[in-house]
Formats: C-alpha cells, sequence, structure tokens
C-alpha cells in the first residue's frame, strides 16, 4: 500500500512538468527543455521473475523511478541514456530459512518470503518511432548496481522479520529491455508517453551454491512505465 501511494504522488507532481521545464530551462539553457534534447520524469512497477531458485519462488512487484535523458537523432530514431535511482527486483519464497550473519535458522510459522534486491539501472534506450505515428519500439542495454538486499518474514497476520541476505547477492547486473510504448500530445506537444517493457539480466544475481540457488540464475521483469519529458512550452 506505502508502494501505491508514493507512485500516486510521484505521478502527481509528474503532471508540473510544464512549470518543471522553465526550471530546466533556467539552469542548462533553453535547449535542454526542447524536443530534439529534453530531460524526463519516469516512473513504474514490474513484476519480477529469478531463475532457478529454491523454495518454490514466484514473481513479485516492484517499484522503479528515474530520469532519461531524450536526445532526438532524427525524424525516427532516439537516443536515451538514464538512471533509476530506485529500482526493485522482488520475488515470493516459501519455506527459506531465516538468515542473519552467519546464522540459519528454520522457521516453521510464516507466511511468504518476500526476497528484495534494490538497484541503480543504468540503461541506453534506442528508440524507433514509426513515421506519422505515436508508437515506437526500442532496445536498451542496461547496467545494474546493487545497493540493497534484503528478506522480509511475516509471521501470522502481522508480525515481521527483516533479514540482511547481501552475502547471497551479487553486486552487479547487465542486461538488455526490450519495449513498445506511446506517445500522448496536447497541443502538438508530448506531454506523457506510456510503455511496456521487458528485461532479461545476463549473468547471476544470486552467488552460486549458496541455501536459495542450486545453479545459474538470471533475473527478469515485465513492467510498465510513465515518462513525461520536460519540454518548455513556446507558446506556438
Amino acid at each position: 500500500m506505502r508502494k501505491i501511494l508514493l507512485l500516486l504522488v510521484i505521478l502527481g507532481l509528474s503532471f508540473k512538468a510544464n512549470s518543471q521545464a522553465a526550471i530546466f530551462a533556467l539552469l542548462f539553457g533553453d535547449k535542454v527543455a526542447s524536443e530534439n534534447f529534453n530531460v524526463s520524469l519516469e516512473a513504474g512497477f514490474a513484476s519480477t521473475g529469478i531463475s532457478n531458485l529454491n523454495f518454490d519462488p514466484s514473481r513479485n512487484a516492484g517499484i522503479q523511478f528515474g530520469i532519461g535523458f531524450n536526445i532526438k537523432l532524427n525524424e525516427n530514431l532516439s537516443l536515451s541514456p538514464g538512471g533509476y535511482f530506485f529500482s526493485t527486483r522482488s520475488v515470493k519464497l516459501k519455506d527459506a530459512p531465516v538468515y542473519q550473519g552467519e546464522n540459519i535458522e528454520i522457521v516453521e510459522e510464516y507466511s511468504d518470503v518476500i526476497a528484495r534486491f534494490q538497484y541503480i539501472d543504468v540503461p541506453v534506450k534506442v528508440t524507433y518511432t514509426f513515421t506519422n505515428s505515436s508508437w515506437a519500439v526500442g532496445l536498451a542495454p542496461q547496467v545494474s548496481f546493487l545497493t540493497n538486499t534484503s528478506a522480509k518474514y511475516v509471521f501470522g497476520n502481522s508480525e515481521t522479520l527483516t533479514a540482511d541476505i547481501s552475502d547471497f547477492a551479487e553486486n552487479f547486473e547487465y542486461g538488455m529491455q526490450a519495449f513498445v510504448s506511446r506517445s500522448f500530445m496536447l497541443s502538438g506537444k508530448k506531454i506523457m508517453v506510456l510503455g511496456i517493457r521487458y528485461y532479461q539480466g545476463f549473468n547471476d544475481v544470486v552467488r552460486q551454491e549458496t541455501v536459495f540457488t542450486p545453479g545459474s540464475n538470471r533475473s527478469n521483469y515485465i513492467g510498465a512505465m510513465v515518462s513525461f519529458p520536460f519540454i518548455e512550452d513556446t507558446g506556438e
């Protein structure tokens, strides 16, 4: 519930993109808030899976939030390096041991265990926009840097325990995402972009031969994203 409220606040603030564009223009010059080069605020959800995990894993949702720098190369192609400073991969596990430092304890009476991996994602999106269309497709190589990880255990209906599982997590991940998006216009100006994307990691996210995984494991997620480009209103 807290995550949903946080995202709603973020999206509400994002609708003030017109006034924010003026701030970017003052700080960096008007070219940073144009159709050819602009900054966008981006937020969304992602449903994550990790391959070859023990304890009956299932997908779980996480929040992503960051900014993008959008460079229009020509009428069809654009390049958008970005940084998602808050990006969560999250999976549910059942009957997993509680891990605290070097101590492992089997606990029988609890519900699902939520394992969370917090990253800073750095994608570089290459986008192709179809001629005379609001639709676009693209690919994005991505590198991710682990900032935090934990396992949350819920006992009964309310009691919780959070365990540090950073010893089991790799510090770096890389992969590729594919996406499709649609732009929404107002008075001839792009005001919002909605997209669906799929990401596949290429390296292990959990260290080999741990209690959580018997072998190779890669993360993947499918998610929805909304982007608000800060484009200066020229009054035309």
